[in-house]
């Protein structure tokens, strides 16, 4: 079962992160939506040494797709959704002080189930 987790709800801690320095390949709909937003000369040939991991899908608690942000200048990120086979399937840009908080649908995301602790009476 795929569940989906947000950064600003909770990602839960054992769910791996991107690998730095992975090599990435970009889809013909990345590239075109690159274009669009006039960054197609910021896309990382690899994932990037900083970034924040926004968003995880995961079935059976492996990442199957991320969404990572970075930035590209002082007041623009670029966000990416990213596979776990390191394509990249779209692109877009996020003014760096809009952090979506306002429209963010809670209702399409998982939380982390509740782990028993070993031996808890509860």
């Amino acid at each position: 079962m795929t569940k989906r987790y947000h950064a600003d709800i909770c990602i839960p801690a054992g769910l791996a992160d991107p690998v730095i320095g992975a090599a990435l390949t970009y889809s013909v709909h990345a590239h075109t939506e690159a274009r669009k937003d006039k960054v197609q000369h910021c896309l990382p040939v690899s994932v990037p040494r900083q970034f924040d991991v926004v968003e995880v899908e995961a079935e059976d608690g492996v990442p199957v797709k991320w969404v990572i942000r970075f930035a590209i200048s002082k007041d623009v990120d670029l966000v990416l959704a990213v596979s776990n086979t390191y394509a990249v399937k779209t692109v877009w840009v996020n003014a760096h002080d809009d952090l979506h908080l306002m429209g963010l649908d809670r209702s399409r995301y998982n939380r982390p189930e509740e782990v028993e602790l070993q031996g808890s009476t509860r």
